[in-house]
């Protein structure tokens, strides 16, 4: 019987896959280093042991004991509701599946490679630990409606069917998820609000630092095609605010745009705007229900 601290066992398809990765991003750090944030190059140091090989989950808690946190396994694309008790519990989730050879470059979905190259070094900062903190506090208090559990549910089909379904299939769900997010947009949940959150913060977040710009995102730092599409400067550049950080973005595709905060501390300040955003729409939709 297995336990979570056990070994998983991975094929030595998939160790090479690891290897393959670790090699090139490697590369990208050396080529690149001007476009990471202080926060993950003070940190990539805790990668160099697993040159060769996938670190064990208790390995990975080893390291995190340092910092009060542990990790534990999700299957792939885990709802964000269990996320966010994670994280507010100071558990690292870490996706046991892992990208196939062919998506060396860019994964469709999220896979051990993405949190461990993304998260892993970047959870050593005290400062990206106490703004990560901040958004769970928040995330962590509010319900799950029916209408985030329906994004859920779509958005994972997407990242399941692609590359594995007809074409015109996947275009059907995508079209769906696109009038989706269009409406979440326009009538975001709470919950949904602090997702989009943490998508332009923790996932793919860019930020200006001592007059360039640097990511912090994990998803943009595990991406070897975001990273280069970028340094090359071959995509538009958006103003973070608490409009745009509401705009649809893309799942399981390279980003059309990017957001771009002013500063970290700009960060905080979007997600206090945003609870207070919460909180007075929570009491103006009491004062209705209570009216009718």
């Amino acid at each position: 019987m297995t336990t979570q601290n056990d070994a998983y066992l991975y094929t030595p398809v998939e160790q090479d896959t690891w290897r393959h990765f670790y090699s090139e991003i490697a590369l990208l750090w050396a080529r690149h280093r001007q476009l990471l944030h202080p926060y993950y190059i003070d940190y990539i140091g805790c990668l160099e042991p697993f040159k060769e090989r996938i670190p064990t989950l208790g390995e990975l808690n080893a390291l995190l004991s340092a910092i009060g946190w542990t990790a534990e396994y999700v299957d792939g694309f885990a709802p964000p509701w269990h996320i966010v008790r994670m994280i507010d519990q100071r558990i690292m989730p870490v996706s046991r599946p892992i990208r196939t050879p062919g998506e060396i470059f860019f994964a469709n979905g999220p896979d051990l490679i993405h949190d461990i190259f993304g998260h892993l070094p970047l959870l050593f900062s005290p400062e990206y630990r106490a703004l990560l903190a901040e958004w769970a506090q928040i995330a962590s208090s509010l319900d799950i409606t029916e209408t985030d559990r329906a994004t859920y549910h779509l958005n994972r089909l997407i990242t399941q069917a692609e590359g594995r379904v007809a074409k015109h299939t996947l275009a059907h769900l995508k079209t769906a998820a696109s009038r989706m997010d269009r409406f979440t947009a326009e009538h975001p949940s709470p919950s949904q609000v602090l997702d989009k959150t943490y998508f332009w913060i923790f996932e793919f977040g860019i930020v200006k630092h001592e007059g360039g710009l640097r990511l912090l995102g994990s998803g943009l730092l595990s991406s070897l095609r975001e990273i280069e599409k970028i340094a090359a400067q071959k995509t538009k550049m958006k103003v973070l605010d608490c409009a745009s950080i509401l705009s649809p973005y893309n799942i399981s595709s390279l980003q059309d745009s990017y957001l771009v905060a002013s500063s970290i501390q700009q960060y905080s300040d979007i997600l206090q705007q945003m609870k207070t955003r919460i909180e007075h729409d929570y009491l103006v939709s009491e004062r209705l229900y209570a009216r009718g």
